[in-house]
């Protein structure tokens, strides 16, 4: 849990805003992923976290305007696995944490992380896990 703070924290997904703003606004609520990743043999390799904003609650035309995923060509798929192939690396777990968000979304802080107490909400600044717009961003 304290990794995908901190992964949310590097990429600037939020910021914290008195609630008083975004009175007319509906505030989306977040809730935790939590999966246990193991080895190839079944063994506990290690356990992980992730915050999901229930983009269930978004109102179309105020939260987000359009739903669909972007399709990729098979050559740039190719290529990028290339181009990972001869770095000997490749990283894309906080993949949807890269795009900015057009649309004004406040959210509910996350449970266990009550900054400056209840008064305060989210602001996105960036796509987060179930957005129905992350796909697109």
């Amino acid at each position: 849990m304290l990794a995908e703070l901190q992964s949310l924290k590097d990429h600037e997904t939020w910021k914290l805003v008195p609630r008083k703003p975004a009175k007319d606004t509906k505030v989306i609520t977040c809730r935790w992923v939590f999966a246990v990743k193991r080895d190839e043999r079944g063994c506990v390799k290690r356990f992980k976290a992730r915050l999901v904003i229930h983009g269930f609650k978004q109102q179309k035309g105020v939260n987000y305007n359009e739903t669909y995923a972007p399709v990729i060509r098979f050559e740039t798929i190719r290529a990028a696995i290339y181009y990972a192939v001869q770095r000997a690396e490749v990283d894309v777990k906080t993949a949807f944490l890269y795009g900015d968000l057009e649309e004004e979304i406040f959210m509910e802080q996350p449970p266990g992380f009550q900054v400056d107490g209840p008064g305060f909400i989210c602001r996105l600044l960036k796509s987060l896990y179930g957005l129905k717009q992350a796909p697109n961003i």
